[in-house]
C-alpha cells in the first residue's frame, strides 16, 4: 500500500491564524499522525504562508509540492482559496478532529 500525499488550499492562512486559536504551524505539526512524505499547497497568499510551508517542510523531512490556483493568464485566485473562510469556532472545531 502507497503512503498517503496530503493537501492543502490556502490563502494567507499564516497571517490569518496568528489570531485564531490553532495556528497554521500546529495545523502542520498535527499531520505527523499520518505517514506521509508528500504534500501538495496550492496557495494564492501574499503573506508568508509558502515560506513558512516550505521551511516546516523541510525540517520535518516532507517532499512538498507548492502551486497557485492562477492558470493560464487568470489572474483571480479560483473559487477554492477566494471563498474559504474559517471562523474561530471552525478551527476549535477542525482541531480538536485533527489532534
Amino acid at each position: 500500500m502507497s503512503a498517503p500525499i496530503l493537501a492543502f488550499i490556502t490563502r494567507n492562512s499564516y497571517s490569518k491564524m496568528l489570531k485564531a486559536p490553532v495556528s497554521f504551524l500546529e495545523v502542520l505539526e498535527s499531520t505527523l499522525q499520518v505517514p506521509y512524505k508528500h504534500i501538495i499547497l496550492v496557495d494564492d497568499s501574499k503573506d508568508e504562508t509558502r515560506k513558512v510551508f516550505k521551511e516546516w517542510c523541510s525540517k520535518h523531512g516532507k517532499e512538498p509540492t507548492i502551486s497557485s490556483s492562477k492558470t493560464y493568464g487568470n489572474h483571480r485566485a479560483t473559487r477554492a482559496t477566494n471563498t474559504i473562510t474559517l471562523k474561530f469556532y471552525d478551527l476549535r472545531i477542525l482541531s480538536q478532529r485533527i489532534l
